[in-house]
């Protein structure tokens, strides 16, 4: 069975790749994490990351998010990530946490598991941002293919976050 695309995983995909693009690693538990530097406070950075709707429109794949209603501190956000096999649809609870912020799946047809944690860290005038995501897919995928799946997403958001950042330096 072929992996939907990263799009479909929760992950908003597009830019052109920056000259230098941030390395995106895979873990041995299956996560895929990548840092990238952007001129921009972390307070900045923060505000427009606490409205969960902002990062699918940074990269504009197609992915649509919803906030549908709270949980304590915590922003419950239907999204909608199409791709050519699946339309996957999936609730997640997306939480700010001491050093950024953290989204856990409440509920999905098509995943097992998804988890993502972005990590804000200031930098000189800058914010480093590490991104990690974690998704175990509901329907039978070898594990290579999800990791490959994952990590060129990753790749693609990494790409369009240091493309926006790159304009905000303008």
């Amino acid at each position: 069975m072929r992996l939907p695309p990263a799009a479909c995983l929760g992950l908003a995909l597009t830019a052109a790749a920056p000259a230098a693009a941030a390395p995106v690693q895979v873990t041995d538990d299956g996560r895929v994490e990548t840092t990238v530097l952007l001129p921009v406070s972390v307070d900045t950075l923060r505000a427009h990351l606490s409205d969960p709707r902002w990062l699918p429109g940074v990269v504009g794949d197609g992915t649509r998010a919803s906030l549908v209603g709270q949980d304590g501190p915590c922003q419950l956000v239907d999204s909608v990530s199409p791709s050519a096999v699946v339309e996957a649809r999936y609730r997640t609870r997306h939480c700010p946490t001491g050093t950024g912020f953290r989204s856990t799946l409440v509920e999905s047809k098509h995943f097992e598991v998804y988890e993502s944690e972005i990590v804000l860290t200031a930098d000189g005038e800058g914010t480093r941002l590490r991104y990690r995501l974690r998704v175990v897919p509901s329907f039978p995928v070898p594990s290579a293919i999800v990791r490959s799946g994952l990590k060129s997403g990753v790749q693609k958001l990494s790409d369009a976050l240091e493309a926006w950042g790159a304009a905000q330096a303008k």
